[in-house]
This record gives C-alpha cells, sequence and structure tokens, in this order.
C-alpha cells in the first residue's frame, strides 16, 4: 500500500513558510519507535536522542524508509530487528 509519508518541509516548499532544520528529540528511551507498523515513509528529519539511549527503533515491522534525516544518538543509531523492507537512504547516522 501507499505509505504514510511524515515529510519536515525545512524549505518551505509546501506551505511557503521556511521552517529550517526540524528537530525531534527526546528524554526518553528512543525518539522514534516502529513496532508492528507497516509502510511509514519519514524525511528530512534531525532526530537527537539523549545520551545513552537510542535514536530510532524499529521491530517486525514491514516497508518503513527514512531518506535525508540526521540521527544522532550516543548509544545506537538505528536499530532494526525482524523487519522486512527497511530502507535507510541519504542519510547521516
Amino acid at each position: 500500500g501507499n505509505p504514510i509519508r511524515v515529510i519536515a518541509d525545512t524549505t518551505g516548499s509546501v506551505d511557503g513558510w521556511s521552517a529550517g532544520d526540524v528537530v525531534l528529540q527526546t528524554n526518553g528511551e528512543k525518539v522514534l519507535e516502529f513496532n508492528s507498523d507497516n509502510h511509514w515513509y519519514v524525511e528530512g528529519f534531525k532526530i537527537v536522542a539523549d545520551v545513552g539511549k537510542e535514536g530510532v527503533k524499529i521491530k517486525d515491522s514491514l516497508g518503513i524508509e527514512f531518506s535525508n534525516c540526521e540521527i544522532y544518538s550516543a548509544k545506537q543509531g538505528i536499530w532494526i530487528e525482524g523487519t522486512v523492507d527497511a530502507n535507510i537512504t541519504n542519510c547521516l547516522v
């Protein structure tokens, strides 16, 4: 199916307002988690995990894609387990 698309509009190409960096950050265990989730597309975010925490966890999912993201984590940038068709494209991890 068609993926759920989550896009950081850093340049204003969608709404005409340039936001600059769109940062997702947490002081919890991880910034983003996909657990038994299917068909998600995430683009253009800066994902920042606190010291000793995970940036992104993808588990038992299908068709998860990250593109043009920056993922910073002192523990693990991206953790993928039991997942089919996970794609990380043009990302800094």
